[in-house]
């Protein structure tokens, strides 16, 4: 059940923010050349405010056409998890980052395609599909059907030199088939919510390698792939061997905290240790 007081936190944000919504959604309307209407999501959005836009001449319409992130200037929560090595972006940061992700990602349908964007907003075409997450917590076995796209999605944002910083399975989408509805064309995984940004003292390399670490630890999560890692872990560990090939990849340095969950399964920790630094 979700929260209540989540629910009303969520309220009171899209009113303090209601005057960026009407710009959003009156420049949205003009990009799209159509009158849309923005309605609150049940998803998170991190630490903004995140919109579905609907085509608002077609009252009946169930499904959305872009997405749209309102960046919440005011919001400065204490990260998560604060001995992991990265930090949390400002909100022009985050922006500009996500921006630039999608700009360079979206091409090759790694990242939703930018509709349009300002200092406070950023819309991206809608993604019909739903969260790595959602799929897994319906079925754990759905793991090995969805992991290996999720790798390449990675791989790809890795030789465009993007790094995450906080791929969980709540940031990937798993497109469904395309219909009138989706701008963005995907037969596999998509990242979304650049957050984070990693830590100075973090090599390229180790960047890299946190990425596919916090991954695996994700994955790791009662009621996500965890029953299935469990019953196969050896291929777990294969695929993402076979995802970093010819990579410069290195988990050397990272702190322990980044292996909490994996230490439950020291054939998995052994086994990432080992192919996630690559010569």
């Amino acid at each position: 059940m979700r929260s209540p007081f989540r629910t009303a936190k969520r309220l009171l944000q899209a009113i303090r923010l209601r005057e960026r919504v009407m710009t959003a959604r009156t420049r949205l309307s003009l990009e799209l050349q159509k009158s849309v209407r923005l309605e609150r999501t049940t998803n998170g959005g991190g630490q903004d405010l995140i919109l579905s836009a609907f085509d608002a001449d077609r009252v009946a319409a169930k499904n959305p056409i872009a997405s749209v992130r309102i960046i919440d200037h005011k919001r400065r929560p204490i990260p998560d998890e604060p001995q992991l090595p990265r930090q949390l972006l400002s909100p022009l940061d985050r922006l500009q980052t996500e921006v630039a992700a999608y700009q360079l990602l979206s091409p090759a349908a790694v990242c939703p395609g930018i509709i349009c964007y300002e200092n406070h907003f950023i819309a991206s075409h809608w993604i019909q599909g739903q969260r790595l997450s959602d799929s897994l917590r319906t079925r754990s076995d759905s793991l090995w059907e969805y992991l290996p796209a999720c790798l390449r999605a990675i791989r790809c944002m890795h030789n465009h030199n993007i790094v995450h910083m906080d791929l969980n399975c709540g940031n990937f989408l798993i497109p469904w088939p395309m219909d009138e509805n989706s701008a963005t064309e995907s037969s596999g995984a998509v990242i979304i919510d650049f957050e984070f940004a990693p830590a100075p003292e973090l090599q390229s390399p180790q960047q890299r390698g946190f990425d596919y670490l916090r991954f695996a630890h994700s994955l790791l999560k009662p009621r996500r792939g965890l029953e299935a890692v469990v019953k196969n872990p050896g291929h777990f560990v294969s695929l993402f061997e076979e995802a970093v090939s010819g990579l410069s990849v290195s988990v050397e340095g990272l702190p322990e905290y980044c292996y909490l969950r994996l230490k439950e399964f020291p054939m998995i920790t052994t086994g990432l240790r080992r192919v996630l630094t690559t010569p």
